[in-house]
């Protein structure tokens, strides 16, 4: 930290900024494999604070830069950086607003409270977090989803309040035409922004419609495909939602409600094989189930040894090749349960049995069966090598599920490791998590190389490598690769109009080699 610079930031904070040991420590790693001690931590108290981080250009450590962190639960090492990290959830955490259908909350607000706040209210927001301390800020940066039915986070991001490289304060909301025009003739960055961009968008139309993989959600890039409409209308909400801090720190969301009814039925069925599993998974999306997931038969078992209260009695003894979870939602009852008895007798015609339920507590006990396998996984798992989050996030057309179970399964023999499967499988998404020693030198360049070769796999299949979850850094070497040079490029004009100087989150997303994750790799496991 440059001593000039942060004595006279501490002195207009509210908030506080260190560079203890111990707090940089703290945040110098996330759920990914990767390590980066920042230079500084700080907690901003107010949104001034965070303006005030911003307009001093990320130059109060050295080296400069901003990264915004949540609950520091990403895959990705997007919530790490060299700079300083801008910790959110110590004190920007309030929900500040419940309306009929809509909820505003600062950008640290933790989304599992928020959830049981609008239950008592008989609202919900529909989407599903990662870990308990994920934050809606943080969510909303990383952008993707789990559910075919409701879609990415994108679809119920209502409005947010962006904080850009000069220090000046957004809104940003969809936009009509006429209030497009009267953006862009303003004489602010923010007008600039909206010139620049709007520009940006009419010379490659075709060529940003043209990239985009033929998969249900994806959260690689910038989504620029999403800003701007037939009818001309414009929507910096969706060039936020993914962007992971790249492009102006969120400091305030807004997000749509929808009525809550804890009543849902859970279709489980099994299978012998993936071909079969994944004829299935083809149906069930017709049927609009709320969760599509699938485990395998190496998950359940387990599972099982682990943790044999949970699983008891919930699939049969001899575990199938693959379980699927189908769980439907619909707000008319007549529906939900047309839903689940067609479910059901799709799941005998293509399966070996299946079983339906609409006991809540069974139906808790099946999806935390599914939260459980990277558990049961961690506990199985002897020796030096364990289990990293290294293979997940990905989604291909879901018609190739079960190519790409096959494909994963060569890859992981070819590096004499292995993993079960699992995922949501609603929207074509497998996770794996190999083991690796990241104590050695070999392990951290053989997971490097796994990690390029399953992506470069999902590519391959027509899928993204950034699904449930945006690219970070992990998958950032990627990018090219899926878009194309071109448009690759254009993601790195759009990077240059809204941070020239490169100070948020540098190392995110663009100007990232495979090779170089090797040196940002822990050297400790995880």
């Amino acid at each position: 930290m440059q001593p000039a610079d942060s004595a006279n930031l501490r002195h207009h904070l509210l908030g506080s900024l260190t560079d203890a040991l111990e707090e940089r420590t703290v945040c110098a790693t996330d759920a990914s494999p990767l390590a980066v001690v920042p230079s500084a931590v700080a907690y901003p108290r107010t949104v001034a604070d965070v303006q005030l981080l911003a307009a001093q250009g990320g130059a109060v450590s050295s080296p400069a830069g901003l990264t915004a962190r949540g609950g520091g639960n990403n895959k990705t090492g997007a919530a790490v950086g060299a700079g300083t990290v801008v910790a959110f959830s110590a004190h920007l955490s309030t929900i500040k607003h419940i309306g009929k259908h809509s909820v505003t909350v600062e950008a640290g607000a933790n989304l599992d409270a928020l959830q049981q706040t609008l239950r008592t209210h008989g609202r919900w927001v529909p989407i599903t977090a990662h870990s308990p301390s994920a934050t809606a800020g943080g969510l909303v940066s990383m952008g993707g989803g789990t559910s075919l039915k409701y879609g990415p986070i994108n679809r119920w991001v209502q409005s947010l309040k962006v904080v850009l490289d000069d220090g000046s304060l957004i809104e940003t909301k969809r936009l009509s035409r006429w209030e497009l025009n009267r953006k862009k003739g303003r004489m602010t960055r923010e007008g600039e922004l909206y010139r620049s961009l709007d520009g940006l968008l009419q010379d490659h139309r075709a060529l940003v419609a043209d990239s985009q993989p033929a998969v249900a959600i994806n959260a690689a890039g910038y989504r620029l495909e999403a800003i701007k409409r037939r009818d001309g209308s414009f929507d910096l909400v969706q060039l936020y939602c993914g962007a992971q801090g790249t492009l102006g720190l969120i400091v305030e969301v807004t997000v749509k409600t929808l009525a809550y009814d804890p009543r849902r039925t859970v279709v489980a069925g099994y299978f012998d094989g993936w071909e079969a599993a994944g004829a299935a998974v083809l149906q069930l999306r017709k049927l609009q189930p709320s969760r599509l997931e699938a485990v395998d038969a190496a998950s359940l078992e387990g599972v099982r040894a682990e943790m044999p209260g949970l699983a008891t009695g919930l699939f049969p003894e001899t575990a199938p090749a693959v379980m699927l979870l189908a769980e439907f939602d619909h707000d008319s009852h007549l529906r939900q349960n047309r839903a689940g008895r067609r479910a059901e007798r799709l799941m005998t015609q293509l399966g070996v049995g299946c079983h339906k339920t609409q006991s809540p507590a069974e139906q808790e006990r099946l999806w935390a069966v599914v939260a459980a396998v990277p558990v049961a996984l961690r506990r199985q798992t002897a020796g030096a090598a364990k289990p990293l989050p290294l293979l997940e996030g990905s989604a291909v057309p879901v018609e190739r599920l079960p190519e790409l179970a096959v494909e994963a399964g060569r890859l992981l023999a070819k590096h004499k490791t292995g993993s079960p499967l699992w995922g949501a499988v609603g929207i074509g998404n497998l996770q794996l998590q190999p083991a690796f020693d990241l104590t050695k030198a070999r392990g951290r360049r053989t997971a490097v190389k796994l990690a390029s070769e399953f992506y470069s796999l999902v590519i391959k299949l027509g899928g993204t490598p950034s699904a449930t979850e945006s690219d970070g850094r992990w998958r950032a070497p990627y990018l090219e690769s899926l878009y194309g040079p071109e448009m690759y490029q254009l993601l790195v004009e759009t990077k240059r109009l809204c941070d020239p100087a490169g100070i948020f989150n540098p190392g995110v997303k663009l100007g990232v080699g495979a090779k170089s994750l090797e040196s940002l790799m822990r050297h400790t496991n995880l």
